[in-house]
């Protein structure tokens, strides 16, 4: 059986509450790189509700991206990343937590 080794990765994420207004970020509320992080390759980068203290995290350049459906365990957000493209390849899969996640409320 192979081992995979996780790997850590700091990205601070702002969270708006203003709503999408081109393309797929359309589809929820927008996001933006915290101080210091360079923009992304991915155009488009949103958030919605997902349901009751969930939410869905998404990242796309329009032909392929990456989602994170999350949930607020009231310390953390926690869930799972998936791939996601338009044209043939492996997905990815990832364990996600986001320890600071301020006004993280269960």
């Amino acid at each position: 059986m192979k081992t995979r080794r996780s790997s850590l990765l700091h990205v601070e994420v702002h969270i708006l509450t203003e709503h999408g207004s081109e393309g797929f970020a359309k589809n929820g509320n927008l996001l933006r790189p915290g101080p210091g992080i360079p923009v992304c390759v991915h155009r488009f980068t949103y958030w919605m509700p997902a349901g009751p203290h969930r939410v869905e995290i998404v990242f796309s350049t329009g032909t392929s991206g990456s989602s994170m459906n999350l949930k607020c365990d009231g310390k953390a957000l926690r869930g799972k990343a998936q791939t996601h493209r338009d044209f043939q390849g492996k997905g990815q899969t990832a364990k996600i937590i986001a320890p600071n996640s301020r006004r993280c409320v269960a």
